[in-house]
C-alpha cells in the first residue's frame, strides 16, 4: 500500500517562483501476494491528535471502513485520496481473508 502523487508545472507566480498543480494523488493498495484478498477492506485513521479532514472518494461505513471487495494476485485498486486543510498524518488498517480463513 502507498500514497502516488504526481505534480505538474503549470508556470511562474509574479516572483518567477514555479507554481505546480496535482494530477494525481491515489491511494494505491496493492495485492502482490500469491493468492486473492478475499473481502478485503481498509480504513483511514489519523496518528496524530490533530485530526485534519481529508478527502477520500470512497464509500465508508459508519465505522469508517471502506469494502473493496476481492483483490487478485498481482493486482491493484486505488482511490483519490488528498488532505482538505494540511498534511495529515494517518495510518492505513486494512482486513481480508485468503481461502475463506483471516
Amino acid at each position: 500500500m502507498h500514497h502516488e502523487h504526481e505534480t505538474q508545472a503549470i508556470g511562474t507566480d509574479k516572483r518567477g517562483k514555479m507554481k505546480y498543480r496535482h494530477v494525481v494523488r491515489d491511494l494505491v493498495i496493492d495485492n502482490s501476494g500469491d493468492a486473492t484478498s478475499e473481502d478485503l477492506r481498509f480504513k483511514i485513521e489519523h496518528v496524530s491528535a490533530e485530526a485534519y479532514p481529508f478527502h477520500l472518494d470512497a464509500d465508508a461505513d459508519d465505522d469508517g471502513w471502506v469494502a473493496v471487495g476481492d483483490l487478485t494476485e498481482g493486482s491493484q485498486r486505488s482511490w483519490t485520496c488528498f488532505p482538505l486543510v494540511r498534511r495529515a498524518d494517518v495510518q492505513v488498517a486494512t482486513t481480508w481473508l485468503e481461502g475463506g480463513k483471516p
